[in-house]
């Protein structure tokens, strides 16, 4: 009785990082929605996404108990160039696209999704059971998370990618630019 319940208790905390992370954005957007009446709104999705990444940095800092300073460095070198190009952009939307949506699913997003399913799940899953099994848990998550049908197979592929270049470099601002770089790509071609 008590291995299995360690085993239970190391699942759990292997999945709490992504459980809390999406429990916390569907909690946040219901009471935008209940807030402000709208669904599906860009600016809610903004502020559910702002608001969510101060949990996604406390949960990494939490699960790597520290961040290099060329991570930092460059962390902080991309969001400044980010929030430049967005305000750069809130004076004319690119392509149609508006500033929340450039800010959401280029930026805030990809540094959420990358920190708590690179940086925690796959972290905490690879000490406990190997590199196959959080390669494919951290994609898995990530891929569920992304809950439009079309967009999961491929949301499972780059994710075990991802997954690879998380564990092969050690670093975790490395997976959060290619994942922005995808993002913006989908942004251009209009597929999003």
């Amino acid at each position: 009785m008590h291995k299995t319940w360690n085993k239970v208790r190391q699942w759990l905390i292997i999945l709490l990082p992504a459980l809390a992370y999406l429990a916390a954005g569907i909690l946040l957007r219901a009471v935008l929605h209940a807030l402000f009446h709208s669904t599906g709104d860009e600016k809610n999705e903004l502020i559910c996404m702002t608001m969510l990444l101060p949990m996604c940095v406390a949960w990494y800092w939490h699960t790597v108990r520290f961040i290099s300073a060329p991570n930092g460095i460059l962390l902080a070198v991309v969001l400044l160039g980010a929030a430049v190009a967005a305000l750069l952009f809130a004076m004319k939307p690119l392509q149609g696209i508006s500033p929340e949506t450039l800010l959401c699913v280029g930026l805030i997003g990809p540094i959420n999704e990358e920190l708590i399913y690179r940086g925690c799940v796959q972290q905490r899953a690879q000490k406990q059971y190997g590199k196959v099994i959080a390669y494919g848990l951290s994609a898995a998550l990530f891929a569920v998370a992304h809950s439009q049908v079309q967009q999961m197979i491929p949301a499972l592929l780059i994710g075990l990618l991802l997954a690879f270049v998380t564990d092969k470099t050690n670093q975790i601002a490395i997976p959060i630019l290619l994942h922005m770089g995808w993002n913006f790509c989908i942004l251009l071609l209009g597929r999003t």
